[in-house]
């Protein structure tokens, strides 16, 4: 395997007209990071910089030896779970899931079984805003979990579930990641988490 795929973030810098942060971090392919830190020193901007959602001043971010530094951020190789679930609120469960999938693969007969899988089998024909927080919560992991791209980004995925929901999750999180072959790149404040999915810690 080649020592140039995965992740490669090279002094990138942030620029907000307040703040910068300036960031260098290599993931390998189809590993596990969990970014820990104090509030506010950059963790999440540096998943939306990744995602292509923050103002990138300078540096560079590769993928597989390929430069993405400023692709939009629907060409980027990145499935990103904001620390809201951002769900379409006009959208049914079932027509929010099926966004962005491939539909050469199954994605209803994927969907069925993800949602059974963590306990939300009868909530596919369901508006958002019928569900309560946590429910919209793995409704948003399972969204990001079945897209096709091959980096998942997760910011605070399990916050607000209660310890044996957050078990179930956690446990099929691991399994879709490795069946799936996806890095993960993940911010929470929680140490336990980050370990429960075997990843390396990234202080910031």
């Amino acid at each position: 395997m080649s020592n140039n795929l995965g992740l490669q973030i090279n002094s990138l810098m942030v620029s907000y007209p307040d703040w910068e942060h300036c960031y260098d971090l290599k993931v390998a392919d189809q590993s596990r990071v969990a970014l820990i830190g104090q509030s506010g020193i950059g963790k999440t901007t540096l998943l939306l910089a990744i995602a292509g959602f923050a103002p990138i001043k300078s540096g560079e971010l590769r993928f597989n030896d390929q430069i993405i530094t400023h692709q939009p951020p629907e060409e980027r190789p990145v499935a990103m779970l904001f620390q809201e679930d951002n769900l379409f609120e006009h959208l049914t469960i079932q027509q929010n899931l099926r966004l962005g999938l491939d539909k050469t693969q199954n994605p209803d007969e994927r969907i069925k079984e993800a949602m059974h899988e963590l306990n939300l089998w009868d909530q596919l024909n369901k508006m958002p805003n019928q569900l309560s927080g946590g429910q919209r919560q793995r409704i948003g992991i399972i969204r990001t979990l079945l897209r096709p791209e091959p980096i998942i980004i997760l910011d605070e995925p399990l916050t607000g579930l209660d310890n044996e929901t957050k078990e179930h999750v956690l446990d099929w999180i691991d399994n879709r990641l490795t069946e799936r072959q996806k890095m993960l790149i993940m911010v929470t404040h929680q140490r336990s988490e980050a370990e429960r999915l075997g990843c390396e810690i990234a202080a910031l």
